[in-house]
């Protein structure tokens, strides 16, 4: 409140990356370092030895290949296994190798995507504008 009247801004959370799902934080993260890893490959695909290596990661930390894939992955996933017996894809790795990789290359870069997205939020949202009542209308130079 001040002499002009009342000012409101809109309050955002303080934390975008609370606003992603654990697999976009977790996949995200790894996808974005493996990228970094390799400048020569920066706008490309990720390789097939670093798939299996974050496939590797997101199995270890204990996520579900079900909640991590779209419904229409998953759906084709599915019906595959139901076909394999006990050549299912049920983990992370298991699909990296497989003849389905793109799926979950496909889903990793949504991840990514989600992930920079949120970081750059974030780092939008650590920096609060100045309100307008502390602008002066003349700067003053000294």
């Amino acid at each position: 409140m001040t002499k002009e009247g009342l000012h409101v801004e809109v309050v955002l959370p303080a934390n975008a990356m609370s606003e992603l799902r654990t697999f976009d934080q977790i996949a995200g993260s790894l996808v974005v370092a493996s990228w970094k890893k390799s400048e020569e490959r920066k706008n490309t695909s990720l390789t097939g030895v670093a798939l299996v290596e974050i496939a590797i990661q997101l199995d270890a930390a204990g996520l579900v290949l079900k909640d991590a894939l779209q419904p229409a992955q998953w759906e084709k996933l599915r019906t595959h296994n139901q076909k394999a017996g006990r050549a299912a894809i049920k983990t992370f790795e298991k699909l990296a190798g497989s003849i389905f990789s793109h799926m979950l290359r496909r889903r990793l870069y949504t991840a990514r995507d989600r992930y920079i997205d949120a970081t750059a939020r974030k780092s939008d949202r650590a920096k609060p504008p100045i309100p307008k009542i502390f602008h002066s209308p003349n700067p003053v130079i000294c």
